[in-house]
């Protein structure tokens, strides 16, 4: 009989885990845009800080999201809180190094398919 191996958690994401499947009410600062290299060719994304729920409690330090087209109608700038609703959810990353040897595994936590995204307040320039 096979053991069942654990893959051990990032730290970054011990307050996710505690919420995996729950949606939720999350806010977060503007950071930057920037761009990834994906099947289809370069999608855009953007660097959301300092992310809380709707309590004010810390989630996680920082998060990246697909640069969609309701993040995009709200045109930010450096320092503009976002709030939106999310949900929690796992994702299995592995790493495999060098050829031969056995990948590495870990459990991350992220929120995802963000909805209702709205502007909070405006921010200062950098």
């Amino acid at each position: 009989m096979a053991t069942r191996r654990t893959i051990p958690t990032a730290p970054q994401g011990e307050e996710l885990e505690k919420r995996e499947g729950d949606r939720d009410v999350y806010r977060g600062t503007f950071e930057r845009f920037g761009a990834k290299q994906g099947f289809r060719g370069t999608q855009e994304t953007l660097l959301l800080r300092n992310i809380v729920d709707a309590d004010g409690n810390a989630v996680t330090d920082t998060l990246w999201f697909n640069l969609t087209k309701a993040f995009e109608a709200l045109h930010l700038a450096f320092g503009d809180t976002v709030e939106f609703r999310a949900r929690s959810e796992a994702v299995v990353r592995s790493e495999v190094r060098w050829k031969g040897v056995a990948p590495t595994m870990q459990v991350e936590y992220r929120l995802t398919r963000p909805t209702k995204v709205r502007k909070v307040t405006g921010g200062a320039a950098p």
